[in-house]
């Protein structure tokens, strides 16, 4: 377009030119003069757009390259904002990891502790218990000795009414008596003194729904406590005489459950059991039976199993007892 304003004017000139030569074209010099001039202004007109052309084109491309760095810088803000928040999160987490492993040791000392607190108290009770058996057996053992003179008197004095009866005594009441007192085959027949007789039989009365690891069963109904050495309270026998003794013990584990259980003499193990009725659709039932040589004095007990879990519950009903019994054999 430039290229062509700068021809027409150039012919303009050159008719300019050939008018002055020729004084009669006066008319069309001055058109002449008139479209140059319009030209000169249109074309001094575009320059100046060009210029404002250029100058726009600079400024659009200053403001791209504004956008262009703002982006880039906000993108970087943006990456070290997400470098930050992941660094942080990764503090957090690992602030809470050692939160959580220090209220873990805090928590396995106190579970810790409350054991060793219960077996202190469980050990305080049992020595309690035993405080009170002794005193029991002491006022026994003294209305036992104080018995034992009166009878020695008694039996002093029986001898000689023995001595003074036995010639009024028929001969056949005195052979019915030796008959009495001897076997079938003329041996002697064992005597049996009932105040040393000790036997005992309890079971529970329901059924311990939550039994525990290293749990003291307790048989809470007596049916025979002969010489009172159970004690339904705390499910303890303290044996009040030296001897060998039968000590039996029946656990009944409900459906898909087993119980671990051990008899005690004092604080050792004396023998085990396992109900299991895990693999089977119904109730289990086990018994134990030991013989044992025990002092005056021993704790007899049942507990479960302090080392292994158990599962489910020890059933105690009117079709099936969970019961714990014993007796002296010697």
């Amino acid at each position: 377009m430039k290229l062509l304003l700068s021809c027409i004017i150039l012919l303009c000139n050159s008719l300019l030119s050939s008018c002055n030569e020729h004084q009669d074209q006066k008319g069309l010099r001055i058109a002449l003069n008139i479209m140059k001039h319009q030209i000169e202004e249109i074309m001094e007109y575009q320059a100046k757009q060009e210029v404002r052309i250029r100058e726009l084109e600079e400024d659009k491309w200053n403001r791209e390259l504004e956008h262009d760095l703002w982006i880039r810088e906000l993108e970087q803000n943006n990456r070290n904002r997400e470098q930050e928040q992941n660094n942080r999160i990764r503090e957090l987490e690992r602030d809470n990891q050692i939160l959580k492993q220090e209220q873990d040791n805090r928590i396995r000392k106190l579970e810790h502790g409350i054991r060793i607190k219960r077996k202190q108290i469980e050990d305080f009770k049992n020595i309690c218990i035993l405080r009170e058996t002794d005193e029991a057996n002491f006022k026994v053992n003294d209305t036992l000795t104080l018995s034992k003179h009166n009878m020695t008197a008694l039996e002093t004095s029986g001898e000689n009414l023995k001595l003074t009866a036995k010639e009024a005594i028929p001969e056949k009441v005195t052979k019915h008596l030796n008959d009495r007192r001897c076997g079938k085959n003329g041996i002697a027949g064992r005597y049996t003194d009932p105040s040393n007789q000790i036997a005992f039989y309890a079971y529970m009365d329901s059924h311990e729904t939550n039994p525990g690891r290293h749990q003291t069963l307790i048989f809470d109904v007596v049916k025979t406590n002969v010489r009172s050495a159970y004690n339904k309270h705390s499910g303890l026998f303290i044996s009040p005489d030296h001897g060998i003794y039968v000590f039996t013990w029946t656990i009944v584990s409900d459906l898909h459950g087993y119980i671990y259980s051990e008899i005690m003499i004092n604080s050792a193990p004396f023998g085990s059991i396992l109900t299991n009725s895990e693999d089977i659709t119904d109730d289990h039932t086990v018994t134990g039976i030991v013989v044992a040589e025990v002092n005056q004095g021993d704790v007899v007990y049942i507990r479960t199993n302090p080392n292994v879990s158990i599962k489910g519950q020890i059933l105690s009903d009117t079709f099936h007892r969970t019961s714990f019994s014993g007796w002296k054999i010697d």
